[in-house]
């Protein structure tokens, strides 16, 4: 996820808007495919750190999705 937030921190304008979607810690495995990286809220806002975050919505601790504006 670091690669992609840098990428997408790099193609936005100042001012840009982005969604992110990450799978929280309480999803469960999903067959052979399921590397187990789970993201806590607090590691995404660690990992979204140079964007505003506008808007944050979770789903039982199993999906995040974050809204967020370069600054």
């Amino acid at each position: 996820p670091e690669m992609m937030i840098k990428n997408i921190y790099n193609l936005l304008k100042k001012g840009g808007t982005a969604i992110f979607g990450f799978v929280g810690e309480g999803y469960p495995e999903y067959g052979s495919r399921d590397n187990k990286k789970r993201i806590t809220i607090s590691k995404a806002k660690e990992l979204l750190k140079d964007f505003d975050i506008q808007s944050i919505k979770s789903f039982d601790d199993k999906y995040y999705y974050l809204i967020v504006k370069k600054l």
